[in-house]
């Protein structure tokens, strides 16, 4: 499940116009600093002795991966069946 969910997301997102991606990957980059930032501060106000970056961080990156790429996980090829040829 760990290496699934990256892997169907970038092979769907081959699908996505490069306008579309750059917003996603915008969106992803700042929720990521918001996150671990926030992270940071509530570990420093709330726990200053025991201090975990990796886990403050690891918990941003997973939170802002899935907040900005979750539709891209379950898109489906488009399907030309109903397409009517005159």
């Amino acid at each position: 499940m760990i290496l699934y969910v990256p892997f169907v997301t970038i092979l769907n997102s081959r699908r996505l116009k490069w306008i579309e991606i750059r917003k996603r990957l915008l969106k992803f980059i700042a929720l990521f600093a918001m996150f671990g930032v926030v992270n940071y501060v509530f570990d420093y106000v709330f726990r200053p002795s025991n201090i975990d970056l990796f886990r403050a961080f690891s918990n941003a990156l997973g939170l802002s991966f899935g907040i900005s790429f979750v539709d891209v996980i379950f898109l489906k090829k488009k399907n030309e069946s109903h397409i009517i040829y005159k």
